[in-house]
């Protein structure tokens, strides 16, 4: 039996947006272990649900739903890129989800940077030094000040978390800030308060997918309640 939640005092719910959320159109990487963990599926929604947010838990680490690299490569890194031009305000990482189930629990991204160019190839800027979690299944969130006209971006992988091998599940952008974790679901953004609670709640009793925070994908329960609670928790960054 799913648990209708309810909250005293609580008015109208906010209306939480993730349909801004776009993909690259192609990838390229320095590295691939062999086709069946190839770049391609970090942009093809492999290992989510065909309508998913940012909080939708990605699956775990199997064939054609993870890109890893070959051993020790030299450099890892991978470009996306984009068929029109984009303005990117914020991106979201799913991690390598390895534990329990690669060779070792430790292949997923500790620490990255990314780089943005035009259509020529250009350099238009950078945000260096970003920190990732290992062992999330949701999206981690990471904004920056807006880059426009941008035609592809790189992702080099500085640091993993102690294993010869790298690389991550899925990635996403979105031309404006959605949220600062996953617990931001209403407006202000980057202010955790009673709205964004009163909008989880409204979500979790509609069975809306920003509310599925923990596998598994497509059941409501416990254990979503908790990654909310969780998410709210940790703050804004």
């Amino acid at each position: 039996m799913r648990t209708v939640l309810t909250l005293a005092a609580s008015g109208l719910f906010a209306s939480a947006s993730f349909g801004q959320l776009f993909q690259p159109d192609s990838a390229v990487a320095s590295s691939e272990f062999s086709g069946s963990y190839d770049i391609g599926n970090t942009i093809d929604g492999s290992g989510l649900p065909a309508v998913f947010s940012f909080n939708t838990p990605h699956g775990t680490y199997v064939q054609h739903n993870h890109w890893t690299t070959r051993s020790n490569p030299t450099n890892p890194n991978a470009t996306f890129s984009f068929d029109e031009a984009k303005t990117i305000r914020q991106f979201f990482l799913w991690n390598h989800r390895s534990n329990g189930v690669a060779a070792d629990p430790n292949y997923a991204v500790k620490r990255f940077s990314l780089t943005f160019f035009d259509g020529d190839g250009t350099e238009i800027g950078s945000v260096q030094n970003l920190s990732a979690q290992q062992n999330v299944a949701r999206a981690q969130l990471y904004r920056f000040d807006a880059f426009e006209g941008v035609r592809s971006v790189r992702v080099d992988i500085l640091e993993n978390y102690g294993s010869q091998y790298w690389g991550f599940a899925e990635v996403a952008f979105s031309e404006t800030v959605l949220a600062c974790n996953g617990a931001d679901l209403a407006p202000p953004i980057g202010v955790l308060n009673f709205f964004d609670v009163s909008t989880f709640i409204g979500l979790y009793n509609a069975q809306d997918l920003s509310a599925d925070l923990a596998e598994p994908v497509g059941v409501f329960n416990f254990f979503d309640v908790s990654a909310y609670i969780d998410l709210y928790n940790a703050g804004c960054l």
